[in-house]
């Protein structure tokens, strides 16, 4: 049994190592294809079917670190170089669109001729199956990511930690609608995630933390008003959330809930709202355990499409809620967005919910709904497989005007988790400068700060990170590009303080 069972975790180990080569491989190699089979079958012109494009790029570089080892003492230099091959597949047709990048990158420390392979993926596809009715829609995101908050971080990929591990998340959704003529519009949705990486093997003690490889199931079925309805809006609502883990003592997740909402409009700008309904989940301690009633009340503003404010309170099984948003565009050129939210969760849905906001920049890579890049370099928490109720407010100015934009953020969040360890608590801020210096340069300033106060400990860790970024076109096919990185953690436990330097120079080819 001991070798059958060994045998079974080097056969799932191989599958998951070369899962992003196969899904490049596959894609690339029927893309092209696809692409035109899609286009062809929704133009309207034949000459439509070069929609797509497929483009190879090489980077090579080297970074400077002045703490390759991520360690408090110790510190050693390194010069590293780079060399990153990737590819981009993009297309788009009447009803598909699809991209989807790789790559990878090669690092060779010069100090002691050590070697390492990064990997880095984005993928999406969309598709309108049967026009209006039937949706079907991808993702996928393969990527280093610091698994453990206590452990070692950095703002670039140039030196060597144990803590970052590659991680791999990949949905699917398929979403069919329609009417009941102008009575009642509905809608079925259906989201299947998988969350993969190395820290499901408990035989491997270089880990300081495991988190297992899950997959994820969501259902969620909406009926609401229709157009005859114009001053009471109702929404009748059914969710059905689950979490499997490949490592059994993590047990599972199971969130249900199915209720009605209404808005009762006073006037053409001011509504009231509430939500009623019954939940059940599968939680341990009494706060975050339900089996019975919900309900919210609350208001919504709208007095133009500039402004809108909503807010709720309520009970949800033993806690009580709170949630609102806000959004202000003070002018033409000055925009604020808050939002506060309270909810029940677990890691692989908040990587699955993350990875809806993902896209790709041609520039800068991967990048999230702000269009900021994604580095991973910010572990506000360790990825664990406890549950916990999870409570985030955020806060966002931006201010933008022709070639430059300027930006500050806030953020806090509560973790209270599933297991009697208690609350962690984590609040931060950051500002950023991006300018157009010219048509062919661009400048990027970055720089954070975030506390992290642990639960069940007296461990407080403050994360200070910069970064400045200069990019120059010189050609069509050819970019090169300078970036410092900062970064330093700040713990009030000993031998926990991390500083590196980090300066960067590489050239971009496309072809």
């Amino acid at each position: 049994m001991d070798t059958v069972a060994g045998k079974r975790v080097q056969t799932k180990a191989r599958i998951k190592r070369y899962l992003p080569y196969l899904l490049v491989g596959v894609i690339g190699a029927t893309f092209p294809a696809f692409a035109q089979f899609s286009a062809i079958r929704n133009s309207e012109e034949p000459t439509d079917f070069q929609d797509y494009a497929i483009e190879p790029r090489i980077e090579v570089g080297t970074t400077f670190s002045d703490n390759v080892n991520l360690q408090e003492n110790d510190r050693a230099s390194d010069l590293v170089l780079r060399a990153s091959p990737g590819i981009n597949l993009r297309g788009k047709g009447k009803r598909f669109e699809g991209s989807l990048d790789y790559a990878a990158d090669f690092l060779w420390f010069l100090s002691d001729g050590d070697t390492d392979v990064r990997h880095n993926l984005f993928g999406l596809a969309n598709a309108e199956v049967i026009r209006d009715r039937f949706f079907l829609s991808g993702r996928a995101t393969v990527q280093e990511t610091f698994l453990n908050r206590e452990d070692g971080f950095s703002g670039n990929i140039a030196n060597r930690s144990g803590n970052r591990q590659v991680v791999q998340t990949y949905t699917g959704e398929a979403l069919f609608q329609g009417r009941f003529q102008n009575l009642a519009n509905w809608s079925l949705e259906y989201e299947f995630g998988l969350t993969f990486s190395p820290a499901d093997d408990l035989d491997d003690d270089s880990l300081t933390t495991f988190f297992s490889d899950s997959v994820s199931h969501e259902v969620t079925a909406l009926v609401d008003s229709g157009e005859r309805f114009r001053n009471i809006r109702w929404q009748a609502f059914a969710n059905a959330r689950r979490v499997n883990r490949s490592i059994d003592e993590a047990g599972s997740f199971r969130d249900d809930r199915a209720g009605v909402d209404l808005t009762y409009y006073l006037t053409r700008e001011f509504a009231l709202v509430g939500s009623a309904g019954i939940s059940n989940n599968d939680f341990n301690i009494f706060l975050l355990d339900n089996d019975g009633f919900f309900w919210n009340a609350g208001f919504l503003w709208n007095p133009s499409d500039r402004l809108t404010l909503t807010g709720r309170s309520g009970r949800d099984g033993g806690r009580t809620t709170f949630s609102g948003n806000l959004f202000h565009r003070l002018s033409k050129r000055i925009n604020i967005e808050a939002n506060y939210t309270d909810e029940l969760s677990t890691n692989s849905l908040i990587l699955n919910d993350n990875l809806d906001t993902f896209n790709f920049n041609n520039q800068f890579g991967i990048v999230d709904g702000n269009g900021r890049t994604l580095n991973n370099i910010d572990p506000s928490f360790t990825l664990s497989d406890v549950d916990f109720r999870r409570r985030i407010g955020s806060v966002r100015l931006e201010w933008f005007r022709k070639r430059t934009t300027f930006f500050v953020t806030g953020d806090a969040e509560w973790r209270t988790f599933d297991n009697d360890t208690g609350t962690a608590r984590t609040f931060g801020g950051s500002v950023g400068y991006d300018r157009n210096l010219d048509r062919k340069t661009t400048l990027r300033i970055a720089a954070s700060y975030r506390r992290t106060e642990f639960e069940n400990s007296e461990r407080v860790d403050n994360f200070i990170l910069g970064s400045v970024s200069w990019t120059r076109r010189l050609s069509r096919h050819l970019n090169v590009s300078v970036a410092y990185n900062y970064s330093d953690r700040l713990s009030n436990e000993a031998g926990q303080d991390i500083r590196e330097n980090a300066i960067s120079a590489f050239i971009r080819g496309t072809f």
